[in-house]
Parts: structure tokens; C-alpha cells; sequence
């Protein structure tokens, strides 16, 4: 079981870190400049697609191969052999006909998790992102049940001001890839102008640090969403900057006036106690890196290390560590804010809000009724 439980937070801890090489982490809803300069895709029309080669995703439960005996061929491979590659070997979806309801699909904005693409979408007038996964030959079941589990928690999680809106999916058999029509789900969310990791990154390039005012009205916006998140038994298991996005009604971001939601459900998960791994690492709950039972408190430790990214302008735990030192301060749950007098001084209030949250007791930690009551007094008390 220790080197099952090894091996599980090693593999997230890898695939976090491959991610991020690559390019930063953000939300489903990517509107930076790398993505708007991304070739724009129509429905019915070829693109051209920026990665030539999509990774094969590996099983989740994987376990330990037998030795094979020469000239014999295991049962599995023969299995895999007789196997239909095509999309009639995934999971089907009931879901609207896209192409009956003109469903128009345009420019990609960013690259979520589980295969899945983000795209400008276009429905009865209604612009929106629309979350799309190709059911192409790299397309695997667990990717189509990742999409089913999401919708299921949007359904059960209705609408709410701090959460990003959902519009409706449909299925298609008119999306283009690779200058190929194949067919593909598509699940229409609210569309925001940007997210607050981008936001962050501009702020680090600036070197110019977030201010309390700033800062405060985001995570207050923020914790009313895990409010109704928690009330429905919902935990989200992946808070971080890249999935807060931002809405402005003007041209200008104006932070201390900006509307946030909490956004990108595709690990989220209807219950009250869980036991998988599935955060992302940096953002990772003592009792979740220890594979031990774990509830809402591990959204609240999420919650207490964005607060920490906002103070800092880095993610927890630094952004230069070995694989092997990651895992070691995730089992420690010990954080540790850079310049804390400093901080202490700009952002009293943040700090002590962030320090509540990153008890390494879940018990000891408030719940997200108790931190929402805590910044709604802290935004009063600041205005």
C-alpha cells in the first residue's frame, strides 16, 4: 500500500511538473496571448493543429505487470489487438444534437485537462467557451467518464453568481482536426475575459505585489463559491489561480471591482469524503498527499495556498523544486510565506485568513461558511 500510495502521488507530482514546462498551468478557459495566437478553428473547416502528437494517457489503476514468457502473447495485448479504435470503443453520451441546434465552433483559447480543447463557441446567439473533447483515436474512455462526472456535478451544483455558468452540451460530428471531421463533445461554459493566474504572472513581471484591497474582494467572491460548493456536497479538489476567473465591464481589469467564479469542475466530485489523489500537486492537502481519507478541508488548505500565491506571486512550495523535495514538503504540509513581515504588513488580514487555512489538522482548519463570514468582515472593515 506505502509504495501504491508512492507511486500515485509521484505520477501526479510528474505529470503536474511535465504540464509546466510546457507552459504554465491555468484554468479550462486560457486567454493569454500564447493562445490567442493560436490558428483559429471553424466547424467544416481544416486547421492546423499545433501538437503533431497527443501522449497515449495510461490507466489510472495501474498495477504491477506480470513478466511475460517468451513466444506467448499476454491475453491483454491480444485484447487490445481485437479492440476498435474509432470512437465506437468510448462511451456514449446522450447529449443534444450540436449541428441541429447550429452549434459553431471557432478560434481555440487554451488546453484543459483530460484531452480536452476550449474553444470560442457560438449557440442560438450565445457566445460562450465551449469545453470540447475529440473522440479521435487518442481520445480514451476515462477521458469521456471525466466529462460525464463534470456534467453530472454542474447539474447537481445549479447556478450561483461566484460559479462559472454552464449553457448546455451537445455532441457534434462536424469538428475539424488535423484537417479531419470527427465527432466531439462539447460542454458550453460562461466566457471571461481572463483568469487570475494570468493576472499573477503579469503582476510577477511588474514585480508589482498585490495589494490587501486587491486581494480581498477575489477570495471573498471565491469562498462564497466553495460556500455553495460544500452546502451540495460538492468538493472542487482543484482551487488554484489558473481556475478563478476574472470579468470586467470595462476594457481595463479593475481587480478591487473585478467579478471572479470559481471554475473547471472536471475533478470535482459529489460526496463528502474522498480518497484519490487528483489535485494539483503545489495545491495538495497534507491528508490528500498521504492518500488518507479526506473532505472539504482539502478545499480549504487549496484555498489557504491561493492566498498564498496571491501574497507571493509564486506558487506553494516554490517553482524549483526536485520531484523528490515536492513530495517531501507535501507529506510535511508545511507552508512558508516568503517576506511574511512584509506581507504581514500590506496584507494583515490575508495573512491571518491564509494562516487558518493551512492548519495541517483538517479539524483545525475554519469551514468555508466560517472563511466566507471571515472575509466578508475583513472587506467590510477595509472599504
Amino acid at each position: 500500500m506505502m509504495r501504491l500510495r508512492d507511486n500515485m502521488i509521484r505520477a501526479a507530482i510528474r505529470q503536474f511538473c511535465c504540464c509546466c514546462c510546457a507552459k504554465k498551468v491555468t484554468g479550462c478557459v486560457d486567454l493569454s496571448q500564447e493562445a490567442k495566437e493560436d490558428a483559429a478553428v471553424f466547424v467544416g473547416k481544416p486547421i492546423e493543429e499545433l501538437e503533431a502528437n497527443q501522449t497515449e494517457k495510461e490507466p489510472r489503476d495501474k498495477v504491477q505487470e506480470e513478466p511475460q514468457v517468451p513466444g506467448v502473447v499476454p491475453a491483454e495485448s491480444v485484447e487490445s489487438l481485437a479492440a476498435p479504435r474509432g470512437s465506437d470503443r468510448l462511451p456514449v453520451l446522450e447529449l443534444p444534437d450540436g449541428d441541429a441546434c447550429g452549434l459553431q465552433i471557432f478560434e481555440l483559447l487554451g488546453r484543459g485537462a483530460s484531452g480536452c480543447r476550449v474553444h470560442r463557441c457560438q449557440e442560438g446567439g450565445r457566445i460562450m467557451a465551449g469545453k470540447v473533447l475529440p473522440l479521435g483515436p487518442a481520445t480514451f474512455p476515462d477521458m469521456v467518464e471525466d466529462l460525464e462526472n463534470e456534467l453530472s456535478v454542474l447539474k447537481v451544483v445549479g447556478e450561483h453568481p461566484a460559479l462559472v455558468s454552464f449553457l448546455g452540451a451537445w455532441s457534434t460530428k462536424r469538428f475539424v482536426l488535423d484537417k479531419q471531421e470527427q465527432k466531439a463533445y462539447v460542454v458550453g461554459i460562461e466566457l471571461c475575459g481572463t483568469n487570475l493566474e494570468d493576472v499573477l504572472q503579469k503582476r510577477k513581471e511588474m514585480q508589482k505585489p498585490l495589494e490587501q484591497s486587491e486581494m480581498l474582494p477575489i477570495l471573498n467572491q471565491v469562498s462564497k463559491a466553495l460556500v455553495h460548493l460544500h452546502r451540495h456536497r460538492v468538493m472542487h479538489r482543484d482551487l488554484k489561480a489558473g481556475n478563478v476567473f476574472l470579468c470586467s465591464s470595462g476594457e481595463e481589469l479593475d481587480l478591487p471591482r473585478a467579478i471572479a467564479k470559481l471554475g473547471d469542475f472536471g475533478v470535482a466530485k459529489v460526496c463528502s469524503r474522498a480518497q484519490t489523489p487528483v489535485q494539483t500537486p503545489h495545491f495538495m492537502a497534507p491528508e490528500v498527499a498521504k492518500q488518507s481519507e479526506y473532505g472539504p478541508a482539502a478545499d480549504i488548505w487549496a484555498f489557504g495556498c491561493l492566498m498564498l500565491q496571491m501574497m507571493q506571486l509564486s506558487l506553494p512550495h516554490g517553482e524549483d523544486l526536485t520531484l523528490p523535495q515536492l513530495e517531501e514538503a507535501l507529506l510535511a504540509g508545511t507552508l512558508q510565506l516568503s517576506q511574511r513581515e512584509e506581507a504581514l504588513e500590506r496584507s494583515p488580514r490575508v495573512v491571518a485568513a491564509m494562516d487558518r487555512c493551512l492548519q495541517k489538522d483538517p479539524m483545525a482548519r475554519p469551514t468555508a461558511e466560517e472563511l466566507s463570514q471571515e472575509l466578508d468582515d475583513a472587506v467590510s472593515a477595509t472599504c
